[in-house]
């Protein structure tokens, strides 16, 4: 059994969030615009009030999605030993909090 059970989790919801993305991605450019304005991953204005959250797992681009995949499998692992379940999660929910509401202040 997989002994990182948040890092794996986290990895299974931002995978979850982002296939219909790519999906969307494959069939053209309005239907890509939609999903992503749907899952949160525009700038606010347009964003719905369950994208605040949803926007943290939500990759809007390949590339996105990997580097982000790929830092979690680097550094969740040890983070979640070192610091515990609890504070991987605060630190990962408030980290996609922090750079969401970013977007709110700056323009």
């Amino acid at each position: 059994m997989y002994r990182f059970k948040s890092t794996l989790i986290a990895f299974l919801l931002s995978t979850v969030f982002t296939i219909p993305i790519f999906i969307a991605m494959s069939i053209n450019q309005v239907t890509y615009e939609v999903m992503v304005a749907l899952l949160g991953s525009t700038w606010p204005p347009i964003t719905p009030p369950w994208g605040f959250i949803t926007a943290i797992f939500a990759h809007p681009t390949f590339e996105d999605y990997l580097f982000d995949m790929l830092t979690l499998w680097m550094i969740g692992p040890y983070f979640e030993t070192v610091f515990g379940t609890r504070n991987f999660w605060l630190t990962f929910m408030l980290s996609g909090v922090a750079r969401r509401s970013r977007q709110y202040f700056t323009t």
